[in-house]
């Protein structure tokens, strides 16, 4: 069918149609198939993920935990909310030091599907003959690996020899040079813990629809191990082929005539990667051709509706 690839998400087994511009966007998630064998061993080797954010613990309990009919491949249990809270702990620090009850009230909080599961009580295991309160709820069998093949995308790309370059920038906004500086530095930390980032350069003060090679060339901030967007311009003039990640769309521009203008300044950009996990849990990863010859993909940057954290 054209315009439609055939590809599968975790099992090759499960195979689905995934339009090519949502696959070219998420490339990481998104597998064709080969032929060889060795996709499948390689994949099974994969570490567990690390949820980084709140949003993404939230999503993983409400992909894993569910109380009604699903798909396929979940399961009826019966579990208490300590056990759910060990499961989740293999992959998030976030209730190290809680206990199940703060465990139980966050996911009533934050409303998730869990919460909601109807409660039933089963004879206890110590064997004293009490019984404990648990919930039945449907468990589903597959967890996505999604920064696992997220690092695995970045590091074949970095053997191709690619560069992977930060950029961060903060607005024109009343905080003090040191509550801006701390702020762009956890930007920056986000970028090199996720994005494996090589190199990270900033705009200390600027709006996301300034042009971006004439961003804060009179402002000069002291931040560890990092330039501003002058160095930037220099850096890539020399570079021989990269990726730039940013967090959020505003996080590069929301100046869509600027954006392909910078594009074609800059002919060693090979793709823009967006990181909105704290909103959205995915990573999009646009390739040049995409955002010059695409208007869809382009316009996607025009549509910041409201502040977005990105030191999250």
């Amino acid at each position: 069918m054209e315009g439609l690839e055939l590809c599968y998400l975790n099992d090759p087994a499960d195979p689905v149609f995934i339009s090519k511009q949502k696959l070219f966007c998420n490339r990481f998630r998104y597998h064709c198939y080969s032929t060889e064998d060795s996709t499948c061993i390689d994949r099974r080797s994969t570490p567990d993920p690390v949820l980084l954010s709140a949003e993404m613990v939230k999503d993983f309990l409400n992909e894993v935990f569910l109380r009604e009919n699903p798909f396929a491949g979940a399961y009826y249990l019966k579990t208490r909310m300590v056990e759910i809270q060990a499961t989740v702990a293999r992959y998030t620090t976030m209730f190290d030091d809680k206990i199940s009850t703060y465990f139980a009230r966050w996911c009533t909080r934050n409303k998730l599907d869990l919460s909601q599961g109807a409660m039933a009580r089963e004879i206890s295991k110590a064997g004293d003959g009490g019984k404990i309160r648990c919930r039945i709820l449907r468990r589903c069998q597959g967890i996505k690996k999604y920064f696992p093949q997220y690092h695995k995308h970045l590091k074949e790309m970095k053997k191709d020899g690619y560069a992977v370059i930060g950029y961060c920038r903060t607005s024109r906004t009343i905080e003090g040079e040191e509550t801006r500086v701390r702020l762009l530095q956890m930007v920056v930390n986000c970028i090199r813990t996720r994005s494996l980032a090589d190199h990270a350069f900033v705009s200390p003060f600027s709006a996301a629809g300034d042009e971006i090679c004439t961003r804060d060339f009179n402002n000069k901030f002291n931040m560890k191990s990092v330039q501003d967007i002058a160095d930037m311009i220099s850096f890539l003039a020399v570079t021989p082929k990269f990726s730039l990640v940013v967090l959020d769309v505003a996080g590069l521009t929301a100046n869509t005539k600027d954006l392909k203008q910078f594009i074609i300044n800059t002919p060693h950009l090979e793709n823009i990667i967006i990181d909105q996990v704290p909103r959205h849990h995915q990573i999009r990863i646009f390739s040049r051709e995409h955002l010059l010859n695409g208007d869809h993909s382009v316009a996607l940057f025009d549509c910041r509706v409201a502040c977005v954290q990105r030191a999250r």
